[in-house]
């Protein structure tokens, strides 16, 4: 059963900066959109970019020369010297191809292989596709735990099946309950699933996409309050804080305080529409608090809010923290909780 917690906030205004906006603009994308910071980060990270009628394409479907381009790029791969020697795998591309050298980069890594003596740059990708390159592309078993995440892999084909429980146990998806591997991949997802992997491998690093230090510690205040009372600590997930964080940005911006969204409509329908699949999942907010400590302190005097904290059946946590001085609060905080 969901649950959410009750709304909490003291008026106690700091002085703190704004969040910055991102400077590189697509047409058919706004910031209330799913896949937003996914294509934002890796278009200013040079990785992506738009047509030249100034959009992105966001539902476009993504060929496999586009993947290649992409890879190249998120890896710095360099083109083999012997660029005519490594395409001579393929009867459909040549040296003379376009992004012949990103498609012979891919090659030469072993992210790409063809099939049946064929790259077929301009073949539409699956999802599971998808999950079988970025995981070699990327080395993500090598970030793995030993413990797997149930996920429905029924309707995987058995050779990208162990690629995509790998996806499911770094939280790069958690459509668990139905991967939709066979369906065509869109530039959109794309963009997210190359972040969330880049920011797993620890690629993309900038201060902006990471958790700050304020998020880390109202995790670790909870699991203290949780660990006093012989509760099985909370796993930080850094999708899920990305959420939390894009939440408490959109009570800054659109100037209100509730589980309610106008932009996103309740926290369960938000996680929803930014593939997230849970058994059981809720909210707690707060505005004008000038720390972790104060935060955590009033969510703990709060029945509701203490529940969520201290529910045993939850078991992954995401917080985000947005200071705008231009906001009637100054600062907002959110917590999710989640068992997938």
């Amino acid at each position: 059963m969901l649950s959410t917690g009750f709304l909490a906030f003291l008026l106690v205004l700091t002085m703190q900066g704004a969040v910055s906006a991102a400077n590189i603009n697509f047409n058919d994308v706004d910031e209330g959109d799913a896949h937003h910071e996914g294509i934002m980060q890796l278009a200013q990270e040079g990785i992506i970019n738009g047509y030249e009628d100034g959009s992105f394409g966001t539902f476009d479907n993504v060929t496999r020369q586009q993947v290649a381009v992409m890879l190249s790029l998120a890896m710095n791969l360099e083109a083999p010297s012997n660029i005519d020697q490594t395409l001579e795998i393929y009867n459909d591309v040549n040296q003379n191809s376009l992004y012949a050298e990103e498609i012979a980069a891919v090659t030469q890594a072993g992210i790409f292989k063809g099939s049946n003596g064929k790259f077929k740059p301009t073949n539409e990708i699956t999802r599971q596709q998808m999950a079988t390159v970025l995981v070699l592309g990327l080395n993500l078993k090598d970030y793995e735990t030993n413990r797997d995440v149930d996920i429905y892999l029924e309707n995987v084909d058995p050779s990208h099946a162990e690629r995509v429980q790998t996806l499911a146990n770094l939280g790069i998806t958690t459509q668990l309950n139905d991967f939709r591997p066979a369906e065509m991949l869109v530039r959109g997802q794309f963009a997210t699933f190359l972040y969330e992997s880049m920011k797993i491998t620890g690629m993309l690093t900038d201060e902006n996409i990471s958790t700050s230090t304020s998020e880390e510690e109202v995790v670790e205040l909870v699991n203290e309050e949780r660990v006093k009372r012989d509760l099985e600590p909370l796993e930080m997930h850094s999708r899920l804080s990305d959420l939390a964080r894009r939440k408490s940005r959109d009570m800054a911006l659109n100037n209100y305080f509730s589980h309610t969204s106008p932009t996103y409509g309740s926290p369960f329908d938000m996680m929803r529409q930014f593939d997230f699949s849970f058994r059981t999942a809720g909210e707690n907010i707060a505005a004008g608090q000038r720390s972790p400590e104060q935060v955590v302190e009033s969510w703990m005097n709060s029945e509701g809010h203490r529940e969520n904290i201290l529910n045993e059946g939850f078991t992954h946590i995401g917080v985000g923290y947005v200071e705008d001085t231009e906001s009637p609060y100054r600062t907002y905080w959110t917590q999710l909780f989640m068992t997938p």
